[in-house]
C-alpha cells in the first residue's frame, strides 16, 4: 500500500532521514518508533507532503507522491493527525469533521462517520469549540477527522501522547475497530511501548534518521542495535 524507498532529508547541513525504505501492507498497523530526534515525525511529514525528500521515492500503491502538495496527498488517500494538535478552533467539533469529509475522495460509506462519533464518544460534544474540549477528546477529534477523508492510509503521529493507561487502552481497541469499520493501512508513531507493541503488526525503528531494523516486532526488539539505542537491556515489552 505504501512504499518508502530510499528516502532522505536534509536541512542544510543537517541529515534528518538518511535513506530509509520500509514497506507498510495493506490494513497492517505499522509502528514507527526510536528515540527523540529519530526522524519520525520528519518522515511522516514527507509522507504526507508536508516536505519533500532530498532524494528517494514514496509509493501509494503504484503511484510516486513524494512531490505532490499536502491537499492533493490527502485527496488521493492519505490522511494523518499531528503530534501537536492542529484543529480548527474557530469551528465546532462537528464542522471540524465535515471540512475534512467535504474532501473526501470515496463517500460511498455514509454511516462511517456517524458510527465513529459514536465508538469514539465525540456525540455529547460535537456543538462544541475545541477549545472546550479535554484533551483526549481532542486527540480523538484529530484521528476522526482524519478518517473523514476515507483514507487508504491513515498516518497517526503520537496518539497516545499525554493519555492515562485506561485512555491508551480504549485507544488501542477503537484503532482495532477503526481498522475493521474501514479497511486501511496504519502507520502509527508513539513511544508507549507498551501501546506501540500491542498495537503494531510490524515495526520499523529509526536512529538519527537512519533505519535500524523493519519487522516483526518480535524479531526487531531483539536486534542488538535497536536495543543499544532505543530500548536498552533492562526494558520488556
Amino acid at each position: 500500500m505504501l512504499r518508502v524507498e530510499g528516502v532522505s532529508k536534509s536541512f542544510g547541513g543537517v541529515q534528518a532521514v538518511d535513506d530509509v525504505s520500509f514497506t507498510v501492507t495493506d490494513t497492517e498497523i505499522h509502528g514507527l518508533i526510536g528515540p527523540n530526534g529519530a526522524g519520525k515525525t520528519t518522515m511522516i511529514n514527507l509522507i504526507s507532503g508536508f516536505l519533500r525528500p532530498t532524494q528517494g521515492r514514496i509509493l501509494l500503491e503504484d503511484r510516486e507522491i513524494q512531490n505532490m502538495p499536502p491537499e492533493t496527498v490527502a485527496r488521493s488517500g492519505i490522511a494523518r493527525t499531528f503530534q501537536n494538535l492542529r484543529l480548527f478552533r474557530n469551528l465546532t467539533v462537528r464542522r471540524n469533521i465535515e471540512v475534512a469529509e467535504s474532501h473526501a475522495a470515496d463517500a460511498s460509506d455514509p454511516t462511517l462517520i456517524d458510527d465513529a462519533i459514536d465508538r469514539f464518544g465525540l456525540g455529547p460534544v460535537l456543538g462544541l469549540a475545541p477549545d472546550a474540549l479535554s484533551y483526549g477528546h481532542m486527540r480523538r477529534l484529530e484521528i476522526i477527522r482524519a478518517l473523514a477523508l476515507r483514507p487508504r492510509v491513515l498516518l497517526l503521529d503520537e496518539p497516545a501522547a499525554g493519555m492515562n493507561t485506561e485512555e491508551t487502552e480504549e485507544l488501542f481497541r477503537n484503532l482495532l475497530w477503526l481498522r475493521e469499520r474501514h479497511p486501511c493501512a496504519i502507520l502509527l508513531i508513539d513511544h508507549d511501548l507498551k501501546f506501540i507493541m500491542s498495537a503494531s503488526e510490524t515495526l520499523t525503528v529509526m536512529n538519527m534518521g537512519r533505519l535500524l531494523a523493519s519487522g516483526l516486532p518480535q524479531d526487531v526488539t531483539k536486534n542488538e542495535e535497536v536495543i543499544r539505542a532505543y530500548l536498552g537491556h533492562g526494558e520488556t515489552v
